[in-house]
């Protein structure tokens, strides 16, 4: 039961990341400036004379700075637990196959046990003390 909720929780957590990493490459923008409108680019005259001025700064870049930095943090940070989330599974298998081998061994001692037990005495003698 265990080991079906971490693999549950490692497939939510990889389409997660698979999201991250989809808006960051959203994120970055086209490839080629080419594929840029003109209204999209910061590097026209009519907005380089605006930021000239003190207090005209447009926030787009640096907003998006911002974001691709937080946004490569979580990627990390996402990485990083989907890891322990695998390693948590393979302990947990590892585990189960251990109790499932244990369960064998004390079942099978418990058998041998019961087949070379002396079954020759009565229950009422062994409820009776002995008297020496």
């Amino acid at each position: 039961m265990s080991s079906a909720k971490t693999r549950t929780a490692v497939h939510r957590v990889h389409r997660c990341y698979d999201e991250f990493e989809m808006s960051q490459g959203l994120n970055m923008g086209p490839l080629s400036s080419a594929d840029l409108q003109v209204r999209e680019k910061l590097n026209r005259p009519l907005v380089q004379v605006y930021q000239r001025h003190a207090g005209n700064q447009l926030p787009e870049g640096l907003a998006l700075v911002q974001g691709t930095l937080a946004l490569q943090r979580s990627l990390e940070n996402t990485s990083q637990n989907l890891g322990l989330l695998h390693l948590a599974r393979l302990r947990l298998e590892d585990n189960i196959r251990e109790k499932k081998s244990a369960y064998q061994v004390d079942s099978g001692i418990a058998r041998m046990r019961r087949r070379h037990a002396d079954h020759r005495w009565s229950t009422e003698e062994g409820l009776r003390p002995r008297t020496t």
